[in-house]
């Protein structure tokens, strides 16, 4: 057993048994890390052949008998699901093999196999990727999720464009590369002479256009546009310089600077608080018939034009690009940083004043930008660790955060490598169980969440 450090009685323990189980042959043992509550990292180094070859274990463990503490995942459709209950002393046994870089999870009570997967990790990227340029149509529109009628809301297909690039650049495939060239050249024809954008798109059969549009939600709010939205507006920029980055077509890319310039500066014009940060979108109701400024200044909006204007700065040589950018990224930590709650706000309103509200995605969003430059972003990965659960998802306290979004587990280890961070690998594989395998159109995709199944494209980019 493991000493309790409250008053080391094995008896106190309810959260986690560690037993011996066989190791391979001819090895020895390397580390053995307290990952966290819940779970140890126990690595062990061959000394034959294949010294190369470390294997890692994560022994999860039940609650003594009749306990429900410990935290696991028991919705239907998880691969890992196992009802506590029923096996109040079971366990689990994660082995992932580093050099065929392979995960199964076995039932180390019973051996029984609980959940596996052969696929490489390249190889399940490369499959996200082939489900976002399946959500392309020919002119370049990408819709929200393969059967979606939204496209690009709120830049869904820009981050999609991430994707893009990174798929191209490690498989060389010019098919992504050449995906989010059409990308750009469909958003091009939308942008308004004065460098305006939209929150999304609908496709008119009748016409063969598109046209702004917005959810139900926010019709409900008797929101029926929104535009100058500030990723939409930045993010053009991002994806133009990494397009440039491909030496794919420079001709295109001269072109298209002018359209990200264009959207760029209306967006300073529109958003900017005149002294650091930027202001979300204008919204119009059909209420009042007139747009509005919503004068908040959201943490992740914020990365976004960052990305954004150092782009363009790349592009164009604009130095006031940035300076925008130096000053966002400068400011960031002492704006948006809040101590009583070790963790960045949601958002600024027009006075600087923090909305507390809880908001994971900035927590590993802004440190995978920043890097080691925000004083406080290893206490921002802190935050999100401790919301680890067992099955490797990442929950907020509240009930509109506590949903176990991908996009928050994949935003956590992005920022953990960017600051050599541990985040366990159980994390990642998270996402493995949540990628779709089967069908053909949503092959690749990854779930949203536990409750929402929908595979946005930003969510698996």
């Amino acid at each position: 057993g493991i000493n309790n450090s409250q008053n080391n009685s094995l008896v106190e323990l309810d959260y986690i048994i560690f037993y011996p189980f066989e190791r391979p042959t001819n090895s020895t043992v390397n580390t053995i890390t307290q990952i966290n509550r819940t779970i140890f990292n126990i690595t062990w180094n061959n000394s034959t052949a294949d010294s190369n070859r470390t294997i890692t274990y994560f022994v999860v463990a039940t609650a003594f008998e009749n306990s429900t503490s410990v935290r696991v995942a028991n919705t239907t459709d998880d691969n890992l699901s196992v009802d506590m209950s029923t096996r109040p002393h079971d366990y689990y046994r994660f082995r992932i093999e580093a050099n065929d870089d392979y995960l199964e999870a076995y039932s180390a009570q019973t051996d029984e196999l609980l959940y596996f997967d052969h696929k490489s990790a390249s190889q399940r990227a490369v499959d996200a990727a082939n489900y976002i340029y399946n959500a392309q149509d020919g002119n370049g529109a990408t819709r929200d999720y393969w059967d979606d009628v939204f496209h690009n809301s709120d830049n869904t297909a820009g981050y999609g464009g991430i994707a893009l690039y990174a798929a191209w650049k490690n498989t060389s495939n010019t098919t992504f590369i050449d995906a989010l060239g059409k990308h750009l050249d469909w958003l091009s024809n939308l942008t308004e002479e004065n460098g305006t954008l939209h929150y999304s798109y609908k496709y008119n059969t009748t016409t063969g256009t598109y046209y702004p549009d917005v959810w139900d939600y926010y019709k409900a709010l008797n929101i029926t546009d929104i535009k100058v939205v500030d990723a939409i507006q930045s993010f053009y920029a991002y994806d133009l310089w990494l397009y440039q980055a491909s030496g794919r077509n420079s001709s295109k890319v001269s072109n298209l600077t002018n359209t990200a310039d264009r959207a760029m500066r209306r967006l300073i014009v529109d958003n900017y608080d005149g002294s650091l940060f930027f202001y979300s979108s204008s919204n119009f109701k059909n209420t009042t018939n007139n747009w509005a400024l919503l004068q908040t200044k959201y943490a992740a909006g914020q990365v976004d034009l960052f990305l954004g204007m150092l782009a363009l700065w790349n592009l164009t040589q604009n130095l006031s690009y940035l300076q925008y950018a130096h000053n966002i990224k400068t400011n960031f930590d002492s704006y948006y940083w809040n101590s009583s709650v070790s963790r960045y706000a949601i958002a600024l309103d027009a006075n600087n004043a923090q909305d507390s509200t809880e908001y994971l995605f900035a927590q590993g969003y802004a440190p995978a930008v920043f890097g080691k430059s925000l004083v406080n972003g290893l206490g921002s990965l802190n935050y999100l660790k401790n919301q680890e659960y067992i099955d490797g998802s990442i929950n907020g306290t509240t009930s509109n955060s506590s949903r176990g979004e991908t996009l928050i587990s994949a935003m956590a280890v992005l920022a953990a490598r960017k600051l050599n961070y541990n985040i366990t690998a159980n994390v990642t594989n998270y996402l493995r169980k949540k990628q779709k395998d089967s069908a053909t159109n949503t092959s690749g995709g990854i779930e949203f969440d536990n409750t929402t199944k929908t595979l946005n494209v930003n969510t698996v980019a």
